[in-house]
């Protein structure tokens, strides 16, 4: 039993992770910080781009991802 909740807890982290840095990322390198131009709706959907690749990378099992 604790063996499947260290794996899952290692991919949930990773995806955790991951989605946080694409946040990052893609906040700092391609949108601005005038709130008149930025919605949260594109960070949002970056988000989930972002958690949709680390779930995708997680579940197929690479070892080099976690």
């Amino acid at each position: 039993m604790f063996k499947n909740i260290l794996g899952l807890a290692k991919i949930s982290t990773f995806v955790g992770l991951t989605t946080g840095a694409t946040i990052f990322f893609s906040h700092t390198l391609y949108f601005t910080y005038d709130p008149n131009t930025t919605n949260w709706k594109d960070i949002a959907l970056v988000g989930c781009i972002g958690s949709l690749l680390a779930s995708k990378v997680s579940v197929i099992g690479y070892k080099w991802a976690y």
